[in-house]
């Protein structure tokens, strides 16, 4: 799909659930091959995950094999995405033999990755981490149960909650593949660190968010899984900052290494982390961005897209998208040329491939034209010839260029064939007549008349017609 076809798409949807805001709307469709949910103004779009076999879209950033699980219960729609997984595994630095240990009132997250093996697929991905690209983990359809909540409590997205002494075992389904951990709270004060882990120990960002694990290992090699609000957090190197085991990467013109660095009972660890540097966007720039209109003109747009190092370049057109906020004020055609229709303000926004701009427009009520038309006539004899006469609103016009400009109809479209052109610098305050030849002959031919400030070989574009134009058939 065109994306200006996209844009109006969403136009209506959101304009039907507006004004239906109590129906729920959903749009569902799969063709991309990947896990993809979104809402704009109150409308969810859902991508298929589909067989995800053709690798549209990386496995980690949604194109995992897997299929969409609908809930439709009257008025409401529910969905989760289910991947088709050989087996699950529950991964974690403190697990030992089957088995995990946290100190009461400690908080963790448990790693779930799924084994994709299964037809041509051949991955390993986490399910329950949230990709800023593409947050599918959120919608995965998974169940964590826990043998005893009283003592391990375990929420839906796999974050365990020590509440007291005491073991329990935790059981996780995903796509009918199942795996079991055994989790032991313990009492704080038995965990003495000889060494502290963390997780990952090393890391590479682009601008996300990184979450750090720590665990305690103690002098018998006995394993704890640390909350990160027990924990010291610290970063070298100033590439960012970290809260409770959450890395913020700062903004960076280069790439920079630095470590984040975690301290429980005197013990320390540290993890190298490397800040790539910070994207520089595609930025979308028209001329004019505002613009002040007597009704009744015509005003171009200029719109270029630049690199994120300045450097133009070349727009697909079929990608590019107007739109006004009130067409009662300013219409905008496919090629982006403003009409102003009536005195008011208006907004015409343009958008291509996710990028906007914003021109304001201020239209006012028209002056009387400098130009009118007194007669006009057009011979097909020998050729084409066009004349009028033209008739100054004063005899002290300003210079002027009378344009004539011949066009040819082919099916359905209309071809420039030929322009001719006059230019007068004074006027007096009698009529003046004015002539156009052209060399063709035939009845599909046209000639179209204009008065302007100044040449244009586009006058239909030109922001400064000093006469309404005509046609001659």
């Amino acid at each position: 799909m065109l994306y200006a076809d996209a844009v109006r798409l969403e136009k209506i949807l959101s304009a039907f659930k507006k004004a239906h805001p109590d129906k729920a709307v959903t749009v569902l469709f799969g063709h991309l091959h990947a896990a993809l949910s979104w809402e704009v103004d109150g409308v969810r779009y859902i991508i298929n995950g589909d067989g995800a076999l053709k690798r549209y879209v990386r496995p980690e950033w949604g194109g995992m094999l897997a299929y969409t699980k609908l809930t439709i219960d009257e008025n409401r729609i529910d969905f989760k995405f289910v991947p088709l997984v050989k087996k699950i595994s529950i991964v974690d630095e403190a697990i030992q033999s089957g088995a995990l240990k946290l100190p009461v009132g400690a908080e963790r997250n448990l790693q779930l990755y799924g084994d994709f093996s299964l037809l041509t697929a051949n991955y390993i991905l986490p399910l329950n981490k949230t990709v800023p690209i593409n947050p599918f983990a959120d919608h995965i359809e998974m169940t964590w149960t826990s043998s005893d909540p009283d003592v391990i409590a375990v929420d839906e997205r796999g974050r365990i909650t020590a509440k007291r002494q005491g073991s329990a075992t935790l059981t996780v389904a995903v796509g009918g593949a199942t795996q079991s951990l055994t989790v032991t709270a313990v009492d704080p004060k038995v965990i003495r660190p000889l060494k502290l882990i963390l997780d990952p120990a090393e890391a590479v960002t682009e601008g996300e968010p990184i979450t750090f694990q720590v665990t305690a290992f103690d002098a018998y090699s006995n394993a704890f899984a640390l909350d990160n609000k027990e924990v010291a957090w610290s970063v070298k190197d100033d590439i960012g900052s970290v809260q409770d085991g959450v890395f913020t990467p700062g903004i960076t013109d280069e790439d920079r290494v630095g470590h984040v660095v975690a301290l429980f009972n005197q013990k320390r660890a540290e993890a190298k982390v490397t800040v790539k540097a910070t994207s520089r966007l595609m930025s979308l720039i028209v001329v004019p961005d505002e613009a002040h209109l007597p009704k009744g003109e015509r005003l171009p747009l200029t719109v270029r897209l630049l690199d994120p190092y300045g450097r133009e370049v070349l727009l697909s057109g079929s990608a590019l998208h107007f739109e006004s906020s009130d067409v009662r004020i300013a219409a905008v055609d496919d090629h982006g040329v403003i009409t102003a229709v009536g005195a008011g303000q208006a907004t015409v926004q343009v958008m291509y491939e996710g990028l906007e701009a914003i021109v304001n427009v201020t239209v006012t009520e028209a002056e009387p034209s400098p130009f009118h038309v007194i007669s006009s006539r057009l011979e097909r004899k020998d050729g084409i010839q066009a004349t009028v006469t033209i008739q100054p609103a004063a005899s002290f016009a300003s210079s002027a260029v009378v344009v004539f400009q011949l066009t040819k109809r082919v099916g359905d479209m209309v071809e420039l064939a030929g322009i001719v052109a006059t230019e007068k610098k004074s006027w007096s305050d009698t009529p003046e007549t004015f002539t156009g030849y052209f060399n063709v002959i035939g009845s599909d031919y046209q000639v179209n008349v204009f008065v302007l400030d100044e040449f244009s070989s586009a006058p239909e574009r030109s922001p400064r017609s000093l006469m309404t134009p005509i046609e001659l058939k």
